[in-house]
């Protein structure tokens, strides 16, 4: 929300002022007694990519670091999770545009993950992960219609897999710890990590 011709509003998408201030806040505050006050008790980023493996069982296993003891957390349902707002009017503001309903186009995987196989592929969005039992990794099961093209392909064929990659994407994978307030837990930032059929986890972005 924000204050708008003597009311309170709600924000519009592709506004660069975020509608929930105390995320913020609270990210900017650890932040800088991490890297301003060399405060080593604290975590300032979540959880980042460490590896992508590619199972015997047509599953991905990606691995994070660093985490804290609390390993990794997952939002995948319930009233905390972040959602696109398909279908939404982007603001109820007069005068104000745009007044359109925030398109499909717009959202990413329902999971935050998309796979492409080959450097021409299209991407195709994965079923929500899965949490590995030590909670460092999480674990994607690949389409039928991905698994098809493995099989056709040749050994060595590139896959890619891209997290938080959409307008509005949808975060899933966040770090375990609280920082003080109820569902403040850090979430992991967007990436695009180049895979092979052999399991090696390279040229990540």
């Amino acid at each position: 929300m924000r204050w708008c011709a003597g009311r309170y509003v709600e924000g519009h998408y592709g506004s660069i002022h975020p509608m929930d201030k105390t995320p913020v806040a609270t990210r900017l505050v650890l932040s800088a007694r991490q890297v301003a006050y060399n405060d080593s008790e604290v975590l300032s980023s979540g959880p980042m990519l460490a590896g992508v493996t590619l199972l015997e069982n047509h599953t991905l296993r990606v691995a994070f670091w660093p985490v804290s003891d609390a390993g990794l957390l997952l939002r995948t349902e319930g009233p905390v999770r972040q959602t696109c707002a398909v279908g939404r009017i982007q603001t109820r503001a007069i005068h104000v545009m745009p007044t359109t309903p925030v398109p499909a186009s717009q959202c990413g995987s329902l999971s935050g993950f998309e796979l492409r196989v080959g450097a021409e592929g299209d991407w195709q969005p994965l079923a929500l992960p899965q949490l590995s039992a030590d909670r460092r990794s999480v674990l994607l099961t690949l389409p039928e219609r991905e698994i098809d093209l493995l099989s056709a392909a040749q050994t060595g064929v590139t896959m890619q897999l891209r997290y938080l990659w959409a307008d509005w994407p949808v975060p899933t994978v966040y770090d375990g710890a609280r920082h003080g307030e109820a569902n403040d837990e850090l979430p992991a930032p967007p990436f695009i990590a180049n895979v092979t059929t052999k399991a090696s986890a390279v040229a990540v972005q």
